[in-house]
């Protein structure tokens, strides 16, 4: 499958989940902080800013206290390589979070975890296309929240990936997101 079949399949797929008097509709964006671990060709890597958007659905499970949560985020990821060589990594990561709530009437945190798909869009080092790179990674998702009234959300994530890049590139996207929402 290419790599702009799959992630369009995802997204139309959640994108035809049905949606109940329940569910929450919530835009995302904000700045990832991403790097990567170091293997023999990426020895000094150090964090390099990037751009996260995209969106999610919540969905209540019994009284609320829990609730899951898919989403379709498109990340910037990568790692600066030196003084003036980069490795830039563009993927659309889809999230299946377990959320614990805490409910308060105009402050409610958050706490959630759950695996990830990652497709890469784009990878790039050192100005030049990676070589033999996997097109869809797994990886983990750990982070907080909070829910300001009914509308704003603001969270922090940690995003580590489990498998590496490429068997060239032997390392592994780590990134921490943060993220403001507005919830319909």
């Amino acid at each position: 499958m290419s790599r702009i079949a799959a992630p369009v399949l995802l997204a139309a797929a959640v994108a035809l989940l049905p949606l109940s008097a329940d569910a929450q509709f919530t835009i995302k964006v904000g700045a990832s902080f991403a790097s990567t671990t170091e293997s023999d060709f990426t020895p000094d890597v150090s964090n390099k800013t990037g751009f996260a958007a995209g969106i999610g659905f919540g969905f209540k499970l019994g009284s609320g206290a829990f609730a899951l949560h898919p989403e379709l985020l498109y990340v910037q990821k990568g790692g600066d390589l030196g003084a003036s060589e980069t490795l830039k990594i563009d993927e659309l990561d889809v999230p299946l979070l377990a959320q614990f709530n805490l409910r308060f009437e105009k402050l409610s945190p958050y706490l959630y975890a759950g695996p990830q798909a990652e497709f890469e869009l784009n990878c790039k080092s050192a100005g030049e296309d990676c070589l033999d790179t996997q097109s869809v990674r797994w990886g983990g998702v750990l982070g907080l929240g909070v829910l300001i009234g009914k509308r704003v959300t603001g969270d922090l994530r940690y995003n580590w990936t489990f498998n590496e890049i490429s068997d060239q590139l032997s390392s592994k996207p780590r990134t921490i997101l943060l993220l403001a929402g507005l919830s319909f």
